[in-house]
């Protein structure tokens, strides 16, 4: 009996709503339906329907606002905020970045930092933190170099 695996749920629903934001159900500028709302139409629980949200926010399809919902990014806005796949991409072209004694990736600290920046999760007072982005990108930039033979 061949073994069956199942993608969680929360991975569902990110790629159900990324689909409607791709085919224009839920247009750019316009916000999608409550945590609430998809909680019942995808008869999922809310936590699950936040971890699907928060990997949308991340790849840059939806705009955290707060008081307002989650906005859906334009596709000029999305490429900014998808940091992994750039991270991705550097390392598949050969591209290393990580500190001098090898102790961490800076790439997934960028990412990590571009996620909190545009979350509004560091301690300034702006949605958009560009004090914060700009310290991660020149901590990675600064950094960036080829592959060692």
């Amino acid at each position: 009996m061949p073994l069956k695996i199942e993608r969680p749920k929360y991975a569902v629903l990110a790629d159900a709503v990324e689909q409607r934001i791709n085919s224009g159900v839920y247009p750019p500028g316009t916000a999608i339906p409550s945590e609430s709302q998809l909680s019942t139409e995808f008869k999922m629980s809310r936590p699950t329907v936040v971890r699907a949200l928060n990997i949308l926010v991340r790849d840059g399809l939806l705009d955290p606002q707060i008081g307002i919902g989650r906005i859906v990014r334009s596709p000029q806005e999305r490429g900014v905020h998808n940091l992994g796949e750039l991270a991705d991409k550097l390392r598949a072209a050969g591209w290393t970045v990580v500190d001098p004694d090898g102790s961490s990736d800076l790439l997934e600290r960028l990412t990590d930092a571009m996620y909190v920046a545009s979350t509004g999760g560091c301690d300034h007072s702006a949605q958009t933190c560009e004090a914060c982005l700009g310290a991660a990108a020149l901590q990675v930039f600064a950094r960036l170099g080829p592959e060692p033979d």
